[in-house]
């Protein structure tokens, strides 16, 4: 975690987008989510582009809780909604302007989200034809301090978290103007990437072991299937002999003592799934 950042200032480029002329390499742009990261927000979360009559949009879901939507021709931020409980600091939806509101302290601190983020490596889906996007989301809440030791071999942050309560999470999805469509709450976050298909389903895995499909336009739940072990990856689909199949790799990996500690003890698992539409 980036806590002890001794170089004042925004720090650029770091926590940013920036597009560059395929040409020379040039900077066209650049846009910064997390303006001199002391949590660890890293923002480098995947960028998606859609389109809203006729506007070219990019949007991004940050580690650090927030929903950014940029106009992707030139790098002006449309809007930037929370998308999730976010403690360390406040952002203009419209302007942009961020106000932090909490830093690591040598005492420690819980702020929200931790060095897991509100959104990690798994990756949301997009509905082009529903106009919708769906993320998931964590809202553990970790207690961090900015200084710890640096030993040879060790893996070393300049800081630790160390979380202080059972996290929650939940599958949202977003239109294009970033406006909550709907949400469908969980025990724990959900760490595994999502799948949509053209069919209007959703499908993701959950730190419990259950694999899901829903409804994209309403956030039902169709169908699960329990793989056994939580699920940290995610699923595709393909298509064989014009029959469509989905996979679903089963296991968990990854920070886990970060993002749910309480099941720590629970299988790992390391299984894929395969399973043929009707």
């Amino acid at each position: 975690m980036a806590a002890r950042r001794r170089v004042a200032g925004a720090n650029l480029f770091t926590d940013s987008v920036r597009a560059l002329n395929p040409a020379d390499g040039s900077i066209r742009w650049h846009y910064q989510w997390t303006p001199h990261d002391v949590w660890d927000y890293d923002g480098v979360n995947e960028n998606i582009l859609v389109d809203d009559r006729g506007r070219k949009l990019l949007a991004h879901f940050d580690k650090n809780g927030y929903l950014f939507l940029l106009d992707r021709t030139n790098g002006t931020l449309v809007r930037a909604p929370p998308f999730a409980k976010a403690t360390w600091g406040d952002i203009d939806a419209t302007t942009g302007k961020v106000t932090v509101r909490q830093t690591p302290t040598a005492q420690g601190v819980e702020i929200c989200p931790g060095p897991a983020g509100a959104k990690d490596g798994s990756t949301r889906a997009t509905t082009r034809k529903r106009g919708c996007s769906t993320c998931p989301s964590s809202t553990a809440v970790p207690h961090t301090r900015p200084s710890r030791r640096s030993r040879e071999g060790i893996t070393y942050w300049g800081g630790e978290a160390r979380p202080r309560m059972q996290g929650a999470g939940a599958l949202k999805a977003f239109d294009v103007n970033g406006r909550e469509a709907w949400a469908k709450a969980a025990r724990y976050p959900i760490v595994g990437s999502v799948l949509s298909t053209a069919g209007d389903l959703v499908f993701v895995g959950h730190a419990t072991g259950e694999f899901v499909a829903y409804d994209v336009r309403s956030g039902e739940e169709l169908w699960q299937f329990a793989t056994g072990s939580g699920i940290r990856g995610g699923p595709i689909t393909y298509r064989v002999g014009g029959k469509q199949y989905v996979a679903m790799p089963s296991g968990w990996g990854g920070w886990l003592k970060g993002f749910a500690p309480e099941l720590y003890a629970a299988p790992r698992g390391m299984t894929l799934f395969v399973f043929a539409r009707p």
